[in-house]
């Protein structure tokens, strides 16, 4: 009978415990405030567009926050590992609701030619083609009577 007795007075506790540490039953008991964390950007923001944030309190409540824009510099830092030729690039937002990634698309190479073997009626020339990145390569240039390539043009010489 004892045992019967321990065992419910220790469910009457446990119980009693777990209402008290629940927010629901203390908040009116001794004026909780939730303390929001876990948070889970529902939303992502873009560099135009505000985006949704939603915490969680211990005790089950949610809050949603509005988060500004990426380019709100007082609310978001930012880490920026630049794109290059060969590689993408990221930008990583930080706030204290979480990271948000925005993927930076490979450069493309801009090319500077450079004619190194001119084009005949019946010859391939060669070009040289450069970027400023270092990049180089050597490419074939049409021969001159290609009509997918060549336009002729017939001028005169002024009289």
């Amino acid at each position: 009978m004892k045992a019967k007795k321990f065992l419910a007075m220790l469910v009457l506790v446990f119980t009693m415990v777990s209402l008290i540490t629940s927010c629901s039953y203390i908040l009116p008991l001794f004026n909780h405030e939730h303390e929001y964390t876990n948070w889970n950007i529902q939303t992502p923001p873009t560099e135009k567009d505000p985006g949704v944030a939603i915490g969680t309190c211990a005790c089950g409540a949610t809050e949603e926050v509005t988060l500004p824009a990426l380019t709100d510099t007082e609310f978001w830092s930012k880490e920026v590992t630049d794109a290059t030729h060969t590689t993408k690039g990221l930008i990583i937002y930080k706030s204290k609701y979480g990271n948000v990634e925005v993927a930076l698309d490979v450069i493309p190479h801009s090319w500077t030619y450079t004619l190194k073997t001119e084009p005949t009626e019946t010859t391939e020339g060669e070009a040289k083609k450069a970027c400023s990145c270092g990049a180089s390569e050597t490419v074939k240039v049409p021969v001159l009577t290609d009509a997918t390539v060549w336009s002729s043009e017939i001028t005169t010489a002024p009289t």
